[in-house]
């Protein structure tokens, strides 16, 4: 087995699920890679022919049965997150320190890290069949030419039910996770974050109500403070608790696209500005950033993003598009933002005095 370190900056993705009053299942989360991913959304085709590991002769390949959208890196043929006709959903997460991939064989074809969401979604209806395809499939440690490295993940399946499962990929072999509360970050391990959530029992979103301290009436100088102890760094530890307490405290929402507000508003709390967190990749200095957010509305099949560089949400109905398409339809993702003017007709006039 190989326990891989990466030579990029180590990413701070956030994910996260919210349920509507309507049923329907929404699962976001934000992607922060260093300005290296590069992406845009694409649109995959049933039928479509895949070839893992960028073609390498020990990758496996296969036919998608299913189609689905979504954000992709590097211009490959693969899903970083998206959503597929089945209404199943996935997303890789950065998992550095702890992914663990065996060596690539030509006794056996294999995925490599960036492929098994791209299977999954292609080949699987349901939170634990993806997880169990992309098990039987493998994961070996196939090397990102662009890269250099082999990217250490693990991975997010949510399906139409409202079922969540994590999978991980460790030293001690894959690990299959129910994630009840929808939410996954980083590194350490998943149930590591679970238990950690045990340090903070005391968090409420109900303000706390004034205490005698002998003869004193002590009260909370303001709104919040049944939230006082919230880690508020960027670390995975500190993003996961906030995910949680913001995803469980949030107020019901009625339908559908709701959720989807709902979610990019929680997600909002995890945008990384740049310049605030700075690392060093290949001894060059880099400042990580929320390169973009998106949302899986897994009920009705939409998929929804924004960028850093234009906060407006974009959304692909992905059963109006031609599913049967003889090949993968891309959706640059390079807009720059445009800035309304609302400044009424003659204001400037009538304050310079002009006639």
């Amino acid at each position: 087995m190989v326990v891989l370190a990466a030579n990029l900056p180590v990413s701070a993705c956030t994910g996260l699920m919210v349920k509507a009053q309507d049923g329907s299942i929404v699962r976001a989360r934000t992607m922060e890679f260093g300005s290296t991913l590069k992406s845009d959304i694409i649109i995959v085709p049933r039928g479509y022919h895949f070839a893992a590991a960028e073609g390498a002769a020990e990758g496996l390949a296969w036919n998608a049965k299913y189609a689905f959208v979504a954000t992709n890196p590097l211009g490959m043929p693969a899903a970083v997150d998206g959503v597929n006709e089945k209404g199943l959903s996935g997303g890789i997460f950065y998992f550095p320190e702890y992914a663990s991939f065996p060596k690539p064989s030509p006794d056996r074809k294999t995925l490599g890290p960036w492929d098994a969401v791209t299977y999954a979604l292609s080949m699987a209806t349901t939170a634990e069949e993806a997880a169990q395809a992309v098990i039987k499939a493998g994961v070996s440690s196939f090397v990102v030419k662009e890269w250099g490295i082999t990217p250490p993940t693990h991975y997010v399946f949510t399906d139409a039910s409202g079922k969540s499962v994590v999978l991980e990929f460790t030293a001690s072999g894959p690990t299959v996770y129910q994630s009840p509360l929808g939410v996954i970050t980083n590194s350490p391990s998943y149930n590591w974050h679970m238990t950690n959530l045990a340090n903070y029992v005391g968090l409420t979103d109900m303000a706390p109500a004034p205490e005698q301290f002998g003869q004193v009436m002590v009260s909370a100088f303001g709104q919040g403070a049944g939230m006082r102890g919230l880690p508020g760094d960027f670390t995975p530890p500190s993003r996961f608790v906030r995910a949680v307490a913001f995803s469980a405290t949030a107020l019901p929402s009625p339908t559908a696209q709701d959720a989807v507000l709902t979610a990019f508003h929680l997600l909002n709390n995890f945008d990384i500005p740049k310049g605030s967190t700075r690392s060093l990749a290949n001894g060059k200095p880099t400042s990580e950033y929320t390169e973009w957010t998106s949302a899986a509305d897994v009920t009705n099949r939409r998929f929804y993003v924004r960028t850093f560089q234009d906060s407006s949400i974009r959304m692909v109905d992905l059963m109006r598009c031609n599913l049967e398409a003889s090949d993968i339809v891309t959706i640059k993702l390079d807009q720059v933002e445009k800035i309304n003017d609302l400044t009424p007709a003659g204001r400037e006039r009538l304050l310079t005095g002009e006639r």
